[in-house]
């Protein structure tokens, strides 16, 4: 059984690098998505069909956020 009550929730942000924001690699995360949420466990799929270098920038601008809201 989960120990975890609703104010330890937990939330998952899966990047999607592909060209094609709803191809095969979208699915695949959807499908994964759903045995998340029946694990009490949000998730949010972000697109990134940028270059190399602008998705590892869209990654570290993100981690900022999820440190800054984690030492609150």
């Amino acid at each position: 059984t989960d120990s975890r009550n609703e104010d330890d929730k937990m939330n998952l942000l899966m990047i999607n690098g592909s060209p094609k924001a709803k191809g095969c690699t979208f699915t695949a995360l959807t499908e994964i998505g759903k045995t998340l949420r029946e694990q009490n466990i949000d998730y949010e799929i972000m697109n990134c069909e940028n270059s190399l270098s602008e998705t590892v920038l869209i990654a570290i601008v993100v981690m900022e956020k999820v440190v800054s809201l984690t030492t609150i």
